[in-house]
């Protein structure tokens, strides 16, 4: 009988496409909540200055826009994952995590509409998709150089 947490893992550790399922899983959802929880956290205190610094959180539910910011973080740190499985990516976890914990933060401030949470989360998503683009770009090229010999 197999293990839960019995998984064999001697190989490369940038090569993690051989895990299974629920690790790539398990691994997005943390970064996503440490984005939101720290973002949730921070919304407590004034970040900089009076004039041009972020407040606290607005009053009224925090419920909805933090549960957009976990989504978007969730999406954006699978979309990341998915990369990884084939890729290296360099800083994938953190980078999703500070981008959640600014949109977080600024959310809980400002209290924006739907509209303006929706160009949030898709420009989450651009950041994301453009790192996994750009480290998908950077190890096809060494690849290519590595197979001609011009390394």
């Amino acid at each position: 009988m197999m293990e839960l947490f019995d998984v064999e893992d001697n190989s490369d550790p940038s090569d993690i496409g051989h895990l299974p399922p629920w690790r790539h899983a398990a691994w997005a959802a943390s970064w996503a909540a440490a984005g939101t929880a720290l973002g949730w956290a921070a919304s407590r205190f004034r970040l900089g200055p009076d004039d041009v610094g972020i407040p606290v959180a607005a009053p009224g539910s925090p419920w909805p826009y933090l549960a957009v910011s976990l989504l978007a973080g969730l999406a954006a740190a699978g979309l990341l994952r998915a990369v990884a499985t084939r890729v290296p990516v360099a800083g994938a976890g953190a980078l999703c995590a500070v981008l959640v914990f600014l949109g977080t933060r600024a959310s809980l401030a400002w209290r924006p509409g739907p509209a303006v949470l929706a160009a949030g989360a898709a420009g989450l998503l651009l950041v994301a998709a453009a790192w996994g683009a750009y480290a998908w770009r950077t190890t096809r090229q060494a690849a290519g150089r590595a197979a001609e010999g011009t390394v």
